[in-house]
């Protein structure tokens, strides 16, 4: 019994440092992460909205391009709702007439959000 309280008192002490580093949002209204940009294309422009509305916004690129292999910090507070699922567009033209989109990502558990290519299509990754 000694030897399995010691195993775990030791288990804990060692994941203690894993778990601090997952991605979990906890404050209600900020919802950050990074984004990486590999499909070989520019980007002009990157929205969010949450699944539930139509208006994209504002651009939430922080500069005016984001080439192939960039990656950006995207910042941003929802309307403090709590709402984790979110639709994600990025425009491949200056005048947002040709672009990508997903739709229903939960933000409150993405760090990181790639866009790559495959086969032709545009596909994306969370961590």
């Amino acid at each position: 019994m000694k030897r399995l309280l010691i195993f775990l008192g030791v288990l804990c002490i060692i994941l203690r440092p894993v778990s601090a580093h997952t991605h979990n949002h906890t404050n209600k209204g900020v919802l950050d992460f990074t984004f990486e940009n590999n499909t070989g294309k520019t980007l002009y422009a990157f929205f969010v909205t949450e699944t539930k509305d139509e208006d994209w916004g504002d651009d939430l690129l922080p500069e005016d391009l984001v080439e192939h292999e960039d990656e950006v910090d995207v910042t941003f507070d929802d309307d403090d709702d709590g709402d984790c699922h979110w639709d994600v567009k990025v425009s491949l033209d200056e005048n947002d007439t040709k672009f990508w989109y997903v739709r229903g990502i939960d933000l409150c558990e993405v760090a990181k959000l790639t866009f790559f290519m495959e086969g032709g299509v545009c596909k994306f990754v969370t961590e």
